[in-house]
């Protein structure tokens, strides 16, 4: 009932909208009411999507293909939240909610200027809607859209639907082990509204063109709504970043995957828009690129919604969705707006005013210099990034290219991308200056003088202290020192520094964020990578670690401590102490431990999240000493996957992953029989573990001719001792041995016999399978300069963001001043009428 409200709603929702789009088309102010009470009943019906398929996924209704696709039984409520945006249609309905808010809050404002943007923003809400619709038309087998309110026995073929066609699965498959992450929860639906914001400045951009005798009063409206979608896009790869960072294995925090270029592309365009309208509202020049830029912003993040959600990058990204059957209709979408929006600007390009030709000193000139370095960045990584399309649209027309992506492309991006990052630097300095009206001509010694002698003394040290050789990292690392002082100095210039200075700040933290980038990738070290062992794995960086027996690698000690479960409350259970039972989630303890204020006896069970094995592992030296806890996840939907741990400091991370352990599904590799000879009341010490005889008993066995002893004997493992009693049989032809084991442990004590020349007594001792490891160390110095970089970054466009909608902020009390009511409101209703 639920799944068939929402499918209801989804149509009427559909259906309301495109209402919307017709009534807007032909309105007249006197229809302004009309159209915000259906824009307000498509945000009404949507929500109620959402809400529905929230139902059925808290509820468990695994006979939806969706919910039992995404989410468990033993799903955490916060993952139940995100895994709707797990999966294509969820995360499609993420996008289509923000898009009606969006929609809603424009429709407040009944002006000509409004209508005419709603008539391209709502075709971008309808053509989303379509993408989950799920409508079959069974005479052509046409479909249009992935309904999530689809039933599983229509997904998957099985057997089991020809027995009980109303068969319900009793749990779901659960969601992607990488993604039950805390930033699964925020950073989709950052990304989600930064590319519904995206497509304001366009459809402000394509009403006006439409108009075009108004060709250009959409820019300053639009600035704000550029901002805000620069602003999330790039909180949104910021958080991407250190979610890989803290999570995936790769070594890093980008990894120049065609997912993750496909979104740094039109966040780099959409920069140079941002940039191109600064040089709009003030000298009136630079309309045709930036229109041209505008349009592009918005089409290229359609082009990556096609990227990742066609399946085309299936083998070139892991981070890409399968095809779902919608690649058809996203390059419908795709090319449907290009060729909308090139008919537009065709029609209106007679209309565009004629400009005068700028100075070579004038503040538009370097502006658009810099815009144009960002636009060659962002097209150098679109094309290798788009290398499977070529291929295949090529193979769709009978030529065939095969193009290859790049072998290393971590290197390829990042050595042409770094030169591109200088310029950037340089631009950032000489269009500051050019903006406040600072002239070069002006006492330019008096300009350049202190900050060339301050980045003269912060490079020598530098230097000096980090061994900086290469010369492209010393050209960087100049140019990167002189702008960032010259950025703060034009900080500190302005009198109404919060006011004005977002833009200074956010140079500032992208000078940061590329020096942090250079040290943390051009001068990481892997620590665990040495050639004193001669092998192929220790040579990229691996080192195989026994459990409590410590190596030299390098100048550190490294020793593999001990592997443990956590519980709930992020208390350890050593893995030795605990076995499998045959209840899903539950450990037996093998010995007694003490945990969580409760003492566990040999039998006990405990719940934990046996999925999570936790690798304890500490690193010293002679001037500093960590540990790291990295963990394997044992996942039934992926398998065995790796996250690492991070030692932090100041100055250095020290990134460390598993990437090799004993596989659990193969027969252990038992170690060979240790001989020991004991007298009654010695001790002998086996690795960090004490074995003790206490004596020696004589049986009374049935045939007495056979002589029966039976070994008393103590094992001291931690602070647990385990009792053996192993027995020996021996008759004038043959001995017979029965030996003893520790339950769980493995360790097994044989008693072979006596020898009467030194009254000892010979036992062996079998132990448990080595416990081993592999793992990989990474050294990241100066990382956390590339994440304080992305902050001041982000504040920068904040306060860029305040300044532009008029909020009052006071410099002297660094205070933001919180106005009234009715102040509040008159600042809101002057904001839409700008």
């Amino acid at each position: 009932m639920i799944a068939n409200i929402g499918q209801i709603l989804l149509y009427s929702s559909f259906l309301v909208l495109f209402l919307t789009w017709v009534v807007n088309l032909f309105s007249k102010n006197q229809t302004a009411l009309l159209t915000r009470g259906l824009v307000v009943g498509h945000l009404v019906s949507v929500l109620g999507v959402l809400g529905c398929l929230y139902y059925l996924i808290f509820t468990n209704q695994f006979q939806y293909y969706y919910v039992w696709h995404h989410t468990s039984l033993s799903t955490p409520f916060w993952f139940k939240v995100s895994c709707l945006w797990e999966g294509q249609e969820g995360s499609f309905l993420l996008w289509i909610v923000w898009n009606a808010l969006l929609i809603v809050f424009l429709s407040l404002k009944n002006t000509a200027f409004i209508r005419n943007t709603l008539l391209f923003l709502i075709p971008v809400q309808l053509v989303l809607l379509s993408m989950i619709l799920g409508v079959e038309f069974s005479t052509s087998q046409l479909t249009i859209g992935s309904s999530p309110f689809s039933l599983l026995k229509d997904n998957i073929q099985s057997e089991v639907y020809a027995i009980n066609p109303n068969f319900v699965p009793s749990d779901g498959t659960g969601m992607n082990a990488l993604l039950q992450n805390y930033w699964m929860v925020i950073h989709p639906p950052i990304i989600f509204l930064g590319f519904a914001l995206s497509a304001i400045p366009f459809a402000m951009c394509m009403g006006a063109l439409l108009k075009k005798e108004t060709v250009g009063n959409w820019v300053k409206p639009a600035i704000p709504w550029v901002l805000a979608a620069v602003f999330f896009i790039g909180l949104g790869m910021i958080m991407g970043a250190y979610w890989a960072y803290e999570t995936l294995n790769f070594g890093g925090y980008w990894n120049w995957d065609p997912v993750e270029n496909a979104i740094y592309i039109p966040w780099l365009i959409l920069v140079g828009v941002l940039h191109l309208m600064l040089i709009y509202t003030k000298k009136q020049k630079a309309l045709k690129p930036l229109v041209l830029l505008t349009l592009s912003g918005f089409l290229l993040v359609v082009y990556s919604t096609f990227l990742t959600r066609s399946g085309i990058l299936g083998e070139s990204s892991v981070h890409s969705f399968t095809d779902l059957g919608l690649s058809n209709q996203l390059l419908i979408f795709l090319l449907g707006f290009v060729v909308v929006a090139s008919i537009v600007y065709v029609r209106a390009i007679s209309f565009f005013p004629k400009e005068e030709k700028s100075s070579v000193y004038s503040f538009e000139f370097w502006v658009f210099v810099g815009v144009l370095v960002l636009s060659l960045s962002a097209f150098q990584v679109l094309i290798p990034t788009s290398f499977p399309v070529i291929n295949a649209v090529s193979k769709l027309v009978g030529f065939n290219i095969k193009l290859a992506p790049p072998a290393d492309q971590v290197s390829y991006y990042t050595n042409i991308q770094l030169w591109f990052a200088v310029a950037l630097m340089v631009m950032s300095v000489v269009g500051q200056f050019a903006y406040r009206r600072y002239r070069f001509s002006d006492k330019l010694i008096d300009v350049l003088f202190v900050p060339v002698v301050l980045t003269t003394l912060v490079v020598a040290v530098v230097l000096l202290f980090f061994g900086v050789e290469k010369w492209q990292y010393i050209i960087v690392l100049t140019v990167g020192v002189f702008a960032g002082i010259m950025n703060v100095k034009i900080f500190f210039l302005q009198k109404e520094m919060l006011q004005k200075s977002g833009g200074a700040l956010a140079h500032v933290g992208l000078v940061l964020l590329i020096l942090g980038v250079l040290f943390s990738q051009g001068y990481k070290k892997v620590l665990t990578e040495t050639t004193q062992f001669q092998n192929e794995m220790n040579r990229s960086g691996n080192v195989l670690l026994v459990k409590e027996k410590s190596i030299a690698i390098n100048e550190y000690a490294v020793t593999y401590e001990n592997a443990f479960f956590k519980t709930a409350t992020g208390s350890r259970i050593d893995k030795s102490s605990v076995e499998p039972t045959f209840t899903p989630g539950t450990l037996r303890a093998t010995k007694p431990f003490f945990v969580d204020g409760r003492t566990y006896q040999v039998g006990d069970e405990i719940g934990l999240d046996v999925e999570n094995s936790y690798y304890r592992v500490n690193f010293q030296s002679s001037s500093e000493r960590f540990t790291i806890e990295p963990r394997i996840q044992y996942n039934t939907k992926m398998g065995v996957v790796a996250s690492p741990d991070i030692s932090r400091s100041v100055f250095s991370d020290v990134y460390t992953h598993v990437s090799n352990f004993p596989d659990p599904n193969q027969k252990p590799d038992w170690s060979k029989a240790l001989a020991l000879s004991l007298k009654k009341g010695d001790s002998v010490m086996i690795g960090s573990k004490v074995l003790l005889l206490h004596g020696i008993d004589k049986l009374n066995y049935e045939d007495e001719n056979t002589l029966a002893l039976k070994a008393h004997l103590s094992l001291k493992v931690d602070s647990a001792v385990y009792e053996l009693k192993p027995v020996l049989l021996r008759t004038a032809e043959a001995s017979k041995v029965i030996g003893d084991k520790i339950a769980g442990n493995g360790t097994q004590i044989v008693f072979h016999g006596f020898n009467p020349e030194n009254n000892s007594y010979q036992f062996s001792y079998l132990g448990p399978p080595m416990d081993w490891i592999t793992i990989k160390s990474i050294r990241f110095p100066m990382i956390n300069m590339v994440w304080l970089g992305a902050v001041l970054m982000l504040v920068g466009m904040s306060l860029s963001f305040a300044y532009r909608l008029k909020l009052s902020v006071s410099i002297s009390k660094i205070k933001i001043t919180v106005p009234t009511r009715v102040t509040l409101r008159r600042s809101w209703i002057q904001f839409i009428k700008s």
